[in-house]
């Protein structure tokens, strides 16, 4: 269930990032909390990595921000964030710090209202995931290092800033946990508000796509002068030839009545020696709510395409352009729900989750270590040469 709660995923979006950093900003160390209720006290640190994954996410807003400059602080710039509302950057980090950290305290708070647990078997599995990146640097250190890149350990980085391991574990892969415990509790089978499997495929009919397509790329082999091979882009012809011969698989689908598997099969046997593997990608999901699409003339396609049917699409220019071969299967035919109902049901009340968890976040009582936190400015994760780096004086550990 991926898409359960923004913050969290924000959160975990910044893997690569961390994994792939340095941090230069030594702090001292003592124990101290930040937020907490009469149930639950956060440590400093989960304040820490709150702040930090605001101020990651508000340097790509920054980006867009007018004054922008890579070289020079951000702070003071006006930034404008997913809704399009506008915030001075400096506070509309120390906002969502404080918004990112009260959320992981309502959450816990209504599982226990409603004495609801997490499944023990995912605490553990979280905490085994929070070591990898705290030990590692992330899910796939060991693929990237196979690949020629060194990945840094979390702890490397988050440390010297205040955060434990504790704090990172609670912040990220168990606080995920957590909203999925939540959301399950309240719309799962036997939930609060529970859906029904009726307004549930419902649902499913009305606004998932099942969809396949394969990439061809307008490029070819050659050689460079020094005698290195090297790829170029297609001529306008040569590329006219490939969408030719595409139409020919989009017409055993559309003129033949054939399925698309045997549209790729007659495909990879006319390239047999180029092309060795099955080269589809398949889906079965909101398209307009889709993370994986991120072609918008490929999106359109699918969107645009009847069911059954097949086309080809091109997108990109120069030695970018790419082609695609896109299907739209049907379907009240897939099977998909049966294997992914959660998934669905979060497709569905995902929104009203949200506004949930927001509600939840803003009257949920806690007591705030003001003199704690106040000491934590977010231009401590700063780090450009012609900028001078604040770093947090007096810092305090969690663990």
């Amino acid at each position: 269930m991926n898409r359960i709660k923004k913050l969290t995923a924000v959160i975990l979006a910044f893997a690569m990032v961390l994994a792939l950093a340095s941090c230069t900003t030594p702090i001292s160390l003592t124990k101290e909390w930040s937020f907490k209720n009469s149930t639950e006290e956060l440590p400093i640190g989960v304040y820490i990595y709150s702040l930090y994954t605001a101020y990651n996410q508000a340097s790509t807003y920054a980006k867009d921000a007018e004054g922008y400059d890579a070289a020079k602080s951000f702070m003071d710039l006006t930034i404008k964030d997913e809704d399009g509302k506008e915030f001075v950057a400096k506070d509309w980090i120390l906002t969502q710090a404080k918004k990112i950290t009260k959320s992981i305290l309502a959450i816990d708070t209504e599982l226990e209202k409603m004495g609801v647990t997490a499944s023990p078997d995912q605490v553990e599995l979280a905490k085994e995931s929070s070591k990898i990146d705290w030990e590692q640097g992330g899910q796939y250190a060991s693929y990237y290092a196979q690949m020629g890149y060194q990945m840094n350990p979390y702890k490397n980085i988050l440390e010297p800033y205040g955060i434990s391991f504790e704090s990172y574990h609670k912040s990220t892969y168990l606080a995920q946990v957590m909203q999925d415990t939540l959301f399950r509790a309240i719309y799962d089978e036997g939930g609060t508000k529970a859906v029904s499997d009726e307004d549930l495929q419902k649902f499913f009919l009305d606004s998932y796509t099942d969809y396949s397509y394969f990439q061809v790329n307008f490029k070819k082999s050659s050689t460079d002068k020094d005698g290195n091979a090297t790829s170029v882009a297609m001529t306008d012809k040569e590329k006219e030839a490939v969408k030719k011969n595409l139409d020919k698989y989009v017409s055993l689908i559309n003129k033949d009545g054939k399925d698309y598997k045997a549209a790729v099969d007659q495909y990879m046997k006319d390239y047999k020696d180029t092309v060795t593997t099955d080269p589809t990608v398949s889906a079965t999901e909101i398209v307009d709510k889709s993370s994986s699409l991120t072609n918008d003339d490929l999106k359109a396609a699918i969107k645009k395409l009847e069911t059954g049917k097949a086309t080809v699409v091109s997108s990109g220019e120069g030695e970018n352009e790419v082609c695609y071969v896109v299907y739209k299967g049907d379907i009240k035919k897939s099977k998909y729900i049966n294997n992914n109902r959660i998934s669905v049901v979060a497709g569905m009340k995902i929104d009203e989750f949200n506004s949930f968890v927001d509600e939840i976040t803003e009257k949920v009582e806690y007591e705030e270590n003001t003199s704690a936190i106040s000491r934590y400015n977010p231009t401590m994760f700063e780090d450009f040469s012609d900028v001078t780096t604040t770093s947090a004086n007096d810092s305090t550990n969690d663990e």
